[in-house]
């Protein structure tokens, strides 16, 4: 299992300014899954920045419904379903 920090930041002026990234973090091969939790904006972005395919996800987790927690999960599941072909979810 390996964790990465895409983003550190948060609240409202992290969001604005991206000076810590409101990125979330990624867990890779957990059980052979990845997952992405709280993405926030800028999320996608870090995401290929640090080398990762956003379509190799398993799933994606939001804590709670602050912009900085869910901001770019749309994205990551469209990328994770290849654009809703793919049947992933409970």
């Amino acid at each position: 299992m390996k964790i990465t920090f895409l983003g550190t930041g948060g609240g409202r002026f992290s969001a604005i300014s991206q000076r810590r990234m409101t990125g979330g973090f990624r867990i890779d091969n957990l059980n052979g899954k990845n997952y992405h939790v709280d993405p926030g904006p800028g999320a996608l972005v870090r995401t290929y920045q640090f080398g990762f395919d956003p379509r190799n996800l398993d799933g994606v987790f939001v804590s709670h419904a602050h912009t900085d927690h869910y901001n770019d999960a749309e994205i990551l599941i469209e990328a994770m379903t290849r654009g809703m072909t793919k049947e992933y979810g409970v």
